[in-house]
């Protein structure tokens, strides 16, 4: 045998060898081949990436909900198929989702092209909204929202996927109790509506023959800061108190260095939401009312 066609014949059996893998499990030249995964949802916030969840079902503690609020997630694609289909529902009518519908996601792994998604809990009124948002109840909320879609199979199986947020938050709520002897007072309709020292000309004012007892009802803390109603215009509201009421605490006005037996008491609810029926706020944000001893 010439050499030339010795070195042929060796030449034709390593591509052969190369491209059969030498009896190995390898069925080409660029390694293992592997198979193509089916899309899977992946959600996360968007404030804490790092918190990615593939599982089935996804728990969140949101914290504490003082005043309706949106909570930001990005809503991704683990697999390798995409996602289509997809429809977004919140199982609690406080909640509201968007977008509802997403025709499809691709697997990325780019963060600016993965889909965010917004879910806002109403919690009563906050500044800027029109009309009366009712409040929650408050202390524990439990709430689902449920993601859904098709995807494929590498041979283009269709399957069908369910994804559940399992959102957790402490809803807090504001409220006080006014009782003059007993006998709790409405706030919202008081003796007389007139001017203060604040100049609001709204502020709620009560005529009393006792000590007032304000009595905090809410599930969280209120400042409570009282002023002389002396009307000196020109120095401005003097302040002769001051006091945190804790939840289920009560306080009481004796009327002590007052000029004319007049208080306004101002409620500072630190950001927590009340109801509207209930209290009235002023555009400051604060609660005022006035007591004026008979």
């Amino acid at each position: 045998m010439k050499v030339r066609d010795f070195l042929t014949i060796s030449a034709f059996l390593l591509i052969v060898a190369i491209f059969t893998g030498c009896g190995g499990d390898s069925g080409s030249i660029f390694g293992p081949t592997t198979e193509l995964k089916p899309g899977e949802f992946q959600v996360s916030l968007a404030s804490s990436i790092k918190g990615n969840l593939k599982s089935t079902s996804a728990d969140f503690d949101l914290g504490t909900l003082k005043a309706t609020q949106s909570y930001y997630f990005l809503l991704n694609n683990s697999g390798d198929m995409p996602i289509t289909d997809v429809s977004l529902a919140a199982e609690n009518a406080s909640i509201e989702v968007y977008p509802q519908k997403i025709d499809q996601i691709s697997n990325s792994t780019d963060v600016a092209a993965v889909p965010i998604i917004s879910i806002k809990i109403r919690h009563g009124q906050t500044t800027g909204t029109v009309g009366h948002v009712p409040t929650l109840s408050p202390g524990d909320l439990s709430a689902n929202v449920v993601i859904t879609g098709k995807t494929k199979t590498a041979d283009g199986e269709e399957i069908s996927l369910s994804h559940s947020l399992n959102l957790s938050t402490l809803v807090q709520y504001a409220d006080i109790k006014l009782t003059i002897n007993g006998v709790e007072r409405d706030l919202i309709k008081p003796n007389y509506s007139g001017s203060t020292i604040f100049g609001d000309g709204t502020s709620l004012r009560c005529y009393v023959g006792a000590v007032p007892v304000i009595e905090n009802t809410g599930n969280t803390s209120l400042k409570l800061t009282i002023f002389d109603n002396e009307n000196t215009w020109l120095i401005g509201p003097t302040q002769i108190r001051e006091a945190t009421l804790a939840p289920g605490h009560t306080y009481t006005d004796d009327f002590s260095n007052t000029t004319n037996n007049e208080v306004v008491i101002r409620i500072d609810t630190l950001g927590v939401v009340y109801d509207t029926e209930r209290l009235k706020g002023h555009a400051d944000g604060y609660i005022y009312f006035t007591l004026a001893k008979q």
